[in-house]
């Protein structure tokens, strides 16, 4: 008899076929990793049957080994409890494990709770702003190509440290988020004049704030924006959004930057929980190992110092 039955096997081989369609960028690793990810959620299902997880753990062991993968690398959702994640099974397997905490904003709250909860000044603020400045909401339905190149005008000017050169690609691959309704970009205008925005990537239950911009005279438009975004996916029905990890001064276990706590302090006044998250890795190679090991050193290293500032 066999000792899957035929639903458990016909969802364990849809997943381990989907392993081979991770594509592979050129420093050998795994170019979707939120799609891995998502992999693993899968396979929660099948934690409490060992033969399968081993199995499937193995498989995507040797789909990076026959693709010269260095390393892979993944996390669950936030919104998962800490119970539901197989900590020993990935331990038996050679996974190493790390956590950290996140922001994450319960959507599933009426309005009037999130905006309770709202830190006071941002009240203010937002009313303040939302009569001075207007907002578009770029989807799928109504993905203008002139709102998008004001975000792409906005972000070119305002951030620096980052390679031109993937501005293309990069736009590119934003733009198509946009067209496949896994993203929307919410966008501040004075006027004409883009000053403001912020792009967010969600599923079918769940939201990420990504990355924003705004012009240097308008820094306080991230608040309006950021409340604007809250509404409209509370409206699409998604059930939370994480606004991401944390940086704090003097705090070892992650590398300060008075930048990373400015956006750690901006985040904090939305109505968000902190929430533990877990990141999962596997080193194939002696340079993916040697690689981490150095890269621990910098940190620890950079870490003693900001502590003793």
């Amino acid at each position: 008899m066999s000792f899957f039955t035929t639903t458990e096997w016909t969802k364990y081989l849809n997943i381990v076929k989907n392993i081979k369609n991770i594509t592979i960028d050129n420093k050998n690793f795994p170019k979707n990793g939120n799609e891995i990810g998502k992999l693993f959620s899968n396979f929660l299902e099948f934690e409490n049957n060992f033969k399968i997880s081993n199995h499937f753990l193995t498989s995507i062991d040797h789909f990076c080994q026959n693709n010269n993968i260095d390393s892979i690398h993944f996390r669950f959702h936030p919104s998962l409890h800490p119970h539901q994640i197989p900590l020993k099974i990935l331990l038996n397997n050679n996974w190493t494990i790390s956590n950290g905490v996140t922001l994450l904003i319960d959507l599933k709250q009426s309005q009037q709770e999130l905006w309770k909860k709202l830190r006071k000044r941002y009240k203010s603020t937002i009313n303040k702003q939302n009569k001075l400045y207007h907002y578009k909401i770029l989807d799928y339905s109504n993905n203008s190509s002139k709102y998008f190149n004001d975000w792409v005008e906005l972000y070119a000017n305002n951030l620096k440290g980052i390679d031109k050169n993937k501005y293309p690609t990069m736009f590119n691959f934003h733009h198509q988020l946009i067209e496949k309704n896994k993203a929307i970009l919410v966008l501040g205008y004075d006027t004409e004049q883009a000053i403001g925005g912020m792009f967010f990537t969600f599923d079918k239950s769940h939201a990420n704030y990504s990355f924003g911009a705004n012009n240097p005279s308008a820094h306080n438009i991230g608040h309006s924006i950021m409340w604007h975004a809250i509404e409209e996916l509370k409206e699409r029905g998604l059930k939370s959004l994480e606004l991401g990890g944390l940086s704090y001064k003097n705090q070892i276990s992650t590398a300060f930057n008075l930048k990373n706590s400015n956006i750690t302090h901006f985040k904090e006044g939305f109505p968000a929980d902190l929430c533990p998250v877990y990141f999962f890795s596997k080193l194939y190679t002696d340079s993916a190992k040697q690689n981490y090991i150095k890269t621990l050193k910098e940190n620890l290293d950079s870490n003693k110092a900001n502590y003793e500032l």
